[in-house]
């Protein structure tokens, strides 16, 4: 699993996508939604960001760069 400084290094200027097995888009901007919310990511601080990304990895989602 990553770290939270690792995290936080690349929320800053890169975009990420999640997928995981089994999940569509639908269930996936659902749980997408829920971790923002759940991390406070409405005030868009990094800290919130990487949060919100440990709880997509929480939920078996891995993290791909978007080129």
């Amino acid at each position: 699993m990553l770290s939270a400084p690792l995290l936080l290094s690349a929320c800053a200027s890169e975009r990420w996508t999640y997928s995981a097995p089994g999940v569509d888009q639908k269930a996936m901007e659902a749980d997408r939604s829920a971790c923002e919310e759940e991390s406070g990511i409405v005030r868009l601080g990094d800290e919130q960001k990487a949060l919100a990304q440990q709880c997509m990895m929480t939920r078996g989602y891995t993290m791909k760069k978007v080129q």
